[in-house]
C-alpha cells in the first residue's frame, strides 16, 4: 500500500511503518497532520480525465 498526503499528494516513503509514527507527526511538505494521510492500493488503474478551466486543459490521473 501506499501512503499519501491527501492536501498536497507526497507520499510516505520512511524507513519507519506509517502505522508507528507518533500521532504528533506531519507532513514534511504542508504540514498536514497524520489524520491527513490515506492508503491507496498501487495495483489500481490509473484513470486519466481532462479539466477544462477555460483559460487551459489539465490532464489529471487518478486512482479507480
Amino acid at each position: 500500500m501506499i501512503t499519501i498526503c491527501i492536501p498536497c499528494g507526497y507520499i510516505y516513503d520512511g524507513e519507519l511503518a506509517f502505522e508507528r509514527l507518533p500521532q504528533d507527526w506531519c507532513c514534511p511538505d504542508c504540514g498536514a497532520s497524520i489524520n491527513c494521510f490515506d492508503t491507496i492500493d498501487p495495483s489500481l488503474p490509473e484513470k486519466k480525465s481532462k479539466i477544462d478551466y477555460g483559460v487551459m486543459t489539465l490532464e489529471k490521473i487518478e486512482k479507480t
